[in-house]
């Protein structure tokens, strides 16, 4: 950002799960770099929450459409005729009942007789132009359905292998993902957005789930950066500690410097009791904001499941509640005895004399921000 620049904003991130199965064992279902193992592998979960390593192999795609390839598609009178490669991800589209999906290698995923719902799509009509019949037959019209310019469409899930990051049992999760942007000369084309799909493919629920969102967004030079948020729009928003970003390097943003908001846009729905034997539902939005550092320090980098659920649930490293110790222009810990607990960390507007590191003056660092929402039950 901006494009070819070799400058970059966001750096990694992923989507963190976390919750307590009905005999209270902690089960986390986290990713960070790898560099400790893996969480994540993917594929979708049979029936028995479980998965091949094979079929860990092939899918292991990511699936990319533009909606400008998809009109052209809708634009033929004759599909069979479609054999602009442009038009392959669309025959090749993981959805219900696909017999041409194919996976990374080449090869069938099998979906003719997979009775799942997969990768999101438009069932214009069935066999011959019959009525529509709830799978993907691209020869009749079917399409992927998307959102935006350009979209992305992969799944993973918890239970691929040992799980090394977290170090807790699979949870038996499946996470259908979708990316998505807009070409557009507004703000929309500084976006982009990003679904997850969460099925509970194992016979236990999760109970005081939270899901949330890690990020490590190394704004150009990774040393020198601020976190912060607000409560208001759910948003976790990360900016330079500095006038000037880094030292000169290609990848440092120098003097014109921007900034990375990353929100809650909407947030998992908790059954609520509303009245008269109703259930309702909650849709729930940033209800905890958390950071650390990148050490080994008890606001440092996670080690197990436990310290990962602790940042997601409002706490440090070691389970003690972060605090609001904000006295003024002075630096700031947001943790330690004696301070009233909170769940969101510098929340104030860096412009104004407000609980902020801008305003604390603390030392810039290399930062990684959670922001989660919950908790609820996963059934």
């Amino acid at each position: 950002v901006p494009k070819n620049s070799k400058k970059n904003s966001l750096f990694a991130g992923s989507v963190w799960i976390g919750g307590y199965d009905q005999q209270g064992q902690l089960k986390v279902a986290a990713q960070t770099y790898r560099q400790d193992g893996n969480d994540y592998w993917p594929g979708p979960l049979d029936a028995s929450a479980s998965i091949t390593d094979a079929d860990c192999s092939q899918w292991d795609r990511f699936w990319k459409v533009n909606k400008a390839d998809i009109n052209r598609f809708r634009e033929l009178a004759d599909k069979s005729t479609a054999n602009d490669p442009a038009f392959d991800v669309i025959k090749q589209w993981p959805a219900k009942g696909n017999e041409d999906a194919v996976g990374r290698n080449g090869e069938s995923l099998n979906l003719d007789n997979n009775p799942n719902e997969y990768a999101p799509f438009v069932d214009v009509a069935g066999p011959n132009n019959g009525p529509a019949d709830g799978l993907y037959q691209w020869e009749s019209g079917d399409y992927p359905l998307i959102t935006g310019d350009q979209y992305i469409w992969w799944v993973f899930n918890d239970k691929g292998n040992v799980k090394q990051q977290s170090q807790t049992e699979g949870i038996g999760i499946e996470v259908q993902a979708s990316a998505f942007a807009f070409s557009s000369k507004d703000f929309l084309n500084d976006a982009t957005f990003y679904n997850y799909r969460l099925i509970n493919r194992s016979n236990l629920r999760l109970d005081s789930t939270y899901i949330a969102t890690w990020t490590d967004a190394d704004l150009g030079y990774y040393l020198d950066d601020y976190i912060g948020c607000d409560t208001n729009r759910g948003l976790g928003i990360l900016y330079n500690g500095k006038s000037q970003d880094g030292d000169g390097s290609t990848n440092s943003y120098g003097t014109r410097i921007p900034m990375v908001g990353i929100d809650f846009f909407k947030g998992p729905k908790r059954p609520v009791d509303s009245g008269g034997g109703k259930i309702g539902y909650q849709e729930l939005k940033m209800e905890s904001f958390t950071y650390y550092n990148n050490d080994n320090s008890v606001i440092g980098n996670p080690n197990n499941g436990a310290q990962i659920y602790n940042y997601m649930t409002g706490s440090i490293r070691n389970g003690q509640r972060f605090s609001n110790d904000f006295s003024g222009p002075v630096v700031s810990r947001a943790y330690g005895a004696g301070f009233p607990t909170t769940r969101f960390v510098f929340f104030g507007d860096p412009d104004k004399p407000e609980w902020s590191e801008c305003y604390c003056q603390n030392p810039p660092a290399d930062r990684r921000f959670v922001h989660s929402s919950g908790p609820f039950i996963l059934e």
